[in-house]
């Protein structure tokens, strides 16, 4: 089954991608993939410019 993945490089999310997971698929050196959770209609989907902290997306224009 396909699942949304975030590319991201440095803690940014760079790209979004589409990936079943098994097939082969090369990143850039630096990047990594995170699997990006379902959301309810009520949130955002994490997306280019996302942060990536400590394993959670964080919304760039969220602040406390």
């Amino acid at each position: 089954m396909n699942k949304i993945y975030a590319v991201i490089a440095d803690g940014l999310v760079t790209n979004t991608i589409i990936w079943n997971g098994k097939d082969e698929f090369k990143l850039n050196e630096g990047e990594v993939l995170a699997e990006v959770p379902s959301q309810s209609g009520e949130l955002p989907t994490p997306s280019i410019g996302w942060f990536f902290l400590n394993g959670e997306f964080v919304d760039p224009g969220y602040h406390e």
